[in-house]
């Protein structure tokens, strides 16, 4: 617990909200010149965390990370970069394109259905493909997210019981009770 996902592991939470206070002391408009100094995945990191804690700046902090990672080929993307351009399109209401980088993300990292092992990335996914219509689809996906969480739940299990309620929102359907573990 106390832990968020960052490029392959986990980052102390205290990191990334410290990262987040320092970008947003600055003002949005400067984020990227701040962390310059870091790599791109950082200034990226750094946006989506701005973006969770402050809602109000969530659509110009996902237009700005698309902005860095669409600067860059597609072959000189990682894993996680095609699993932030997915968040990122998503927040910004770009469905078909966040499917795409999500469907992209799974491929290279070998997925062969949704896990809760490598971050939120098939929150999203089953949240993108509810707006897409493909309601059936997300459903199953949801389920299975939903089972996994609660038989072997991630250290950051708060991020993935929020987005479960946000999916579960969109499809309709009543998150499982969380009595007794004191997350939510």
């Amino acid at each position: 617990a106390g832990r968020s996902v960052t490029d392959g592991g986990y980052a102390p939470a205290s990191i990334t909200r410290d990262r987040a206070k320092k970008a947003e002391s600055v003002g949005l408009g400067d984020i990227p010149d701040v962390v310059s100094v870091s790599s791109r995945q950082t200034a990226i990191y750094y946006l989506n965390q701005l973006a969770r804690e402050r809602p109000d700046l969530a659509t110009a902090c996902h237009e700005k990370a698309v902005a860095l990672l669409e600067d860059t080929t597609p072959s000189q993307r990682t894993i996680a970069d095609w699993g932030f351009l997915g968040r990122a399109l998503y927040g910004i209401n770009r469905w078909e394109e966040a499917y795409q980088a999500f469907e992209t993300a799974n491929r290279l990292r070998g997925d062969d259905g949704p896990t809760v092992k490598y971050g939120p990335r098939w929150w999203y996914l089953v949240m993108t493909l509810a707006q897409l219509g493909e309601k059936e689809r997300a459903s199953g996906y949801y389920e299975s997210l939903v089972e996994q969480l609660q038989h072997d739940p991630p250290p950051n299990v708060s991020v993935h019981e929020k987005l479960r309620d946000e999916a579960g929102e969109l499809l309709g359907i009543d998150p499982p009770n969380n009595a007794g573990r004191g997350s939510m």
